[in-house]
């Protein structure tokens, strides 16, 4: 067997890799960090067995490489080192799922991009119809996957559903409307049933925008189907209350804020580390909740986890994120195609940064893959755009 029929195979493994790794993402975690795992050892294999092997650089490579430095001198400085060190095992590894997708998708390859954005599609849409049965069939009172609570869930159908959102008139990957719209119907119904008010104000926000800028008739079509939920479904008239009059049913919120609060000034640097909300949480006294351990807010997650150099290192990946999306979009060489994409991908990291500011992604072991798969998508795509301004 020789080398170049060898690189080949593992070509096509690592391409049925990352086919995987988007079917079964929102089923099952151990799985899906099997396949990352094999997926690194192939990557590894195709560049020790390619002498002449490139890395594949992206202008938002800077910013993604920062935070994982910064999160893993985080670690280090922690004030509860047993707690945080499970980060450099559970947590740092998995940030690999990036580079393995732009060093190993081709972004001219627009069949390979379709192919396993529809693969995303589906899979939201099969896991919203499994959770959506449960709670009909009164096995649970909210929607969840067959792996994760009805968070992960709701905040997993929000990114796609906007994704999706933008997509009903390109023909590539939605050759019917109706399929379209079906699709949309079950992501909608099934992040309904998780109850989960934050991520329906994210979709609805973004919904609202789409709907005025290009789908009015989906607009009114949602308004109508979600009025009849409201109405007619107890549990979803009660959560929909509960979302108008945020400030009085906060979840608890408010004081987990009140405590960050009292100490926000103590480690500005390299923050308290990973996995500490437990043994620094002032507050714990005052939480009806006994079990909440997080800061359900991304931004001030990173802050108090790892300092300002982290906080700073993924503002900074919001910002690349946003300024290449809209230089793509604004480049009239490149192909239709791709600018679609990119719009969908920036309605979906809308959705978690949104979504970030009374919740989060960054911590969830299914949605933070995710995000670094979209990540690494956007990355390839924007490397267009460099061609483009060192041609001109």
């Amino acid at each position: 067997m020789n080398l170049n029929f060898l690189r080949l195979r593992l070509d096509k493994w690592i391409w049925w890799g990352i086919i995987s790794f988007v079917t079964v993402l929102i089923f099952s975690i151990a799985i899906v960090q099997l396949i990352v795992g094999l997926l690194a050892f192939l990557w590894i294999a195709k560049i020790a067995l390619t002498p002449d092997y490139k890395f594949v650089r992206t202008p938002l490579d800077y910013p993604f490489i920062a935070f994982v430095i910064v999160r893993i001198f985080s670690v280090l400085f922690s004030v509860d080192y047993t707690a945080s060190v499970l980060t450099l095992y559970k947590e740092i590894p998995f940030y690999i799922i990036y580079f393995i997708i732009t060093n190993n998708l081709s972004i001219d390859n627009i069949d390979q991009i379709k192919k396993i954005i529809g693969i995303m599609i589906v899979a939201a849409c099969v896991a919203s119809i499994y959770g959506s049965a449960k709670v009909i069939l009164g096995f649970e009172e909210r929607a969840s996957s067959s792996t994760s609570g009805y968070s992960t869930l709701g905040m997993f159908l929000a990114v796609v559903i906007s994704f999706t959102l933008w997509l009903g008139k390109n023909k590539e990957l939605f050759p019917s409307r109706w399929l379209w719209s079906l699709s949309l119907l079950i992501m909608g119904g099934g992040l309904l049933l998780t109850l989960n008010r934050t991520h329906w104000g994210v979709v609805g926000i973004i919904l609202l925008v789409i709907g005025l800028l290009r789908e009015r008739i989906a607009l009114l079509v949602t308004l109508g189907f979600s009025g009849l939920a409201i109405g007619f479904i107890p549990s979803i008239s009660n959560r929909f209350y509960q979302m108008i009059h945020f400030m009085e049913y906060t979840s608890g919120r408010n004081v987990i804020w009140q405590g960050a609060l009292m100490k926000f000034t103590e480690r500005p640097i390299f923050g308290f580390g990973p996995r500490t909300f437990e043994q620094i949480f002032p507050l714990r006294n005052q939480l009806e909740d006994k079990l909440i351990a997080s800061w359900h807010n991304d931004f001030l997650q990173v802050y108090m986890e790892s300092g300002l150099f982290a906080l700073f290192a993924f503002l900074w990946i919001i910002a690349a994120i946003y300024y290449y999306g809209f230089k793509i979009v604004r480049l009239k060489e490149i192909d239709l195609f791709y600018k679609e994409i990119t719009v969908a991908i920036l309605l979906g990291m809308s959705a978690f940064f949104l979504t970030g500011f009374v919740g989060g992604f960054i911590i969830d072991p299914i949605t933070s893959l995710l995000f670094r798969f979209l990540l690494g998508i956007l990355a390839l795509t924007s490397i267009k755009t460099i061609k483009k301004v060192k041609a001109d």
